[in-house]
């Protein structure tokens, strides 16, 4: 079936770029404001600004602060033990790397501890980033194909769980820390969107402070997406196009909401390259 593109969609094209990433100074650093609408993007920047504000993006930019602590006790002694920061354990640099690159030999770098020389700054230099970015684009590349070997009804569970049953069946530990913190962000879109769907469906409409929490989720993920990713985001596809359709603008109000639906269908379908099927 032909596929009939508006006459807009150049104009839409260019708005997609500016709403990714979700952190501003990116966007200052790396390049200037496009050609186009300057009231959507400067939209599109406010948007991004108040949905990295809601507590379940922050959640998911914050791992550690979502897998909580374990505490067990030992003849009358709590032993708490706190998992290492996953943000912090997915861009600690790995023993090869440090081999490797001796010009970082004399950091303070604690392989395998989530402790380094916060004083020296350059230890995050351009240089240094990019080969942690690289390193985490082969892992992540793996990680397809290991999820591929995990049972279907032991995934997303519980990322708790989930990361202690990825733990015993692998020694790659790189690997089991990047998957969980992809498991982490899943499991917190997922029960958003199941919680929110009811109340949704019940009302008819989506708050304008939902859809930008969806925004800034969107923001988060990462292409490629893992296989359950995908089927997420086809699923919230289909609900975001049926509101969209229902949808009446007769408020400003009304007006703002639509923006956020055609913002986040937009993503969805031409970053993520996700078609509702």
């Amino acid at each position: 079936m032909k596929n009939n593109r508006s006459p807009d969609k150049k104009e839409e094209e260019k708005l997609i770029r500016p709403a990714l990433p979700l952190d501003q100074q990116f966007k200052d650093d790396e390049y200037e404001l496009p050609e186009g609408d300057m009231e959507a993007i400067q939209y599109l920047m406010s948007v991004r600004q108040q949905a990295e504000e809601k507590e379940e993006v922050y959640k998911s930019k914050n791992y550690h602060l979502y897998l909580s602590n374990t505490q067990t006790q030992n003849g009358g002694n709590i032993y708490q033990s706190q998992r290492m920061s996953l943000t912090q354990s997915i861009f600690q640099p790995s023993e090869i790397l440090v081999n490797e690159q001796s010009i970082y030999q004399d950091r303070d770098i604690v392989v395998g501890s989530n402790t380094y020389d916060k004083n020296k700054n350059s230890l995050w230099d351009l240089e240094w980033v990019k080969l942690l970015l690289d390193q985490r684009i082969q892992t992540r590349a793996q990680l397809l194909q290991l999820q591929k070997q995990i049972p279907k009804a032991q995934r997303y569970i519980n990322a708790d769980v989930y990361f202690e049953y990825l733990e015993k069946q692998t020694n790659y530990e790189d690997k089991i820390v990047v998957l969980a913190s992809e498991v982490v962000l899943q499991e917190i879109f997922g029960i958003f969107a199941i919680e929110r769907q009811c109340d949704w469906l019940e009302k008819k409409q989506i708050p304008e402070l939902d859809l930008k929490i969806i925004y800034g989720l969107l923001c988060l993920l990462e292409k490629p997406l893992l296989p359950d990713q995908a089927a997420d985001l086809n699923h919230l596809l289909s609900i975001l196009l049926k509101f969209r359709q229902q949808l009446k603008v007769e408020i400003q109000q009304d007006a703002d909401k639509l923006s956020m639906l055609d913002i986040n269908i937009a993503l969805i379908t031409e970053y993520f390259d996700q078609r509702f099927k």
